[in-house]
């Protein structure tokens, strides 16, 4: 408030305009961060300051993934990469721009090289959701045990939990690999204290095997 307060009477005033921009980045009010970061990047695009560059470069890109102008957030990521390559925030950015646009291939290789560098530095559901998409990105391309691979990272990183479960269940039936559907099924069926639950959990299971396994026994 002091900070909004001081932009009022000096509107260039860059002590309170950078603080001001990393609180809007960090509690997502991603069109109050837009013009200050603009501000930011004329006063910092021609500095020696390049790790101020390389930070800025990603909050500009990710505010821009957040407006909605992927354009625009693609070049500040790959401004930030060119300034350091191994940048976990931008690579992120990209890897998952990439995957939205379905550009597998770069999107596997820009998540590759944030496991590479950040692995086990991330926040636990940013690494679930890197190996959904790696999964995904290996079931598109074909590679049904790659995919098996990554998605059972998923499971280790959070066994018992039965959201996971039930997002990687209908992830396979989505991708019509019914033995892994099946799989999670049964492991989800397995954590119910719900006798009820557990009881139609199986027989779903068992219609699976028939309708989509043709196994009846």
């Amino acid at each position: 408030e002091n900070l909004e307060r001081a932009l009022s009477f000096m509107p260039d005033y860059m002590e309170a305009i950078e603080p001001l921009a990393e609180i809007y980045v960090r509690k997502e009010q991603w069109e109050s961060a837009e013009p200050l970061l603009n501000i930011l990047l004329r006063r910092y695009e021609e500095s020696a300051n390049v790790e101020k560059q390389c930070e800025l470069y990603s909050r500009i890109g990710r505010t821009a993934e957040n407006l909605m102008d992927t354009e625009r957030a693609l070049v500040f990521y790959k401004k930030a990469t060119a300034i350091n390559e191994d940048y976990v925030v931008a690579l992120v950015g990209l890897a998952r721009l990439n995957y939205k646009k379905g550009y597998l291939e770069q999107a596997e290789r820009y998540y590759n090289a944030v496991l590479a560098q950040a692995d086990q530095d991330l926040p636990m559901e940013e690494q679930i959701q890197i190996f959904k998409a790696l999964g995904d990105i290996a079931l598109k391309q074909g590679d049904a045990d790659k995919a098996g691979e990554y998605l059972q990272r998923v499971v280790d990183y959070n066994p018992d939990s039965e959201d996971t479960l039930e997002d990687l269940a209908t992830f396979m039936a989505l991708h019509e690999d019914w033995e892994n559907h099946i799989r999670y099924k049964r492991d989800l069926a397995n954590l119910k204290d719900d006798p009820l639950e557990k009881t139609e959990l199986l027989l779903s299971i068992g219609d699976l095997y028939k309708e989509k396994l043709q196994d009846i026994d």
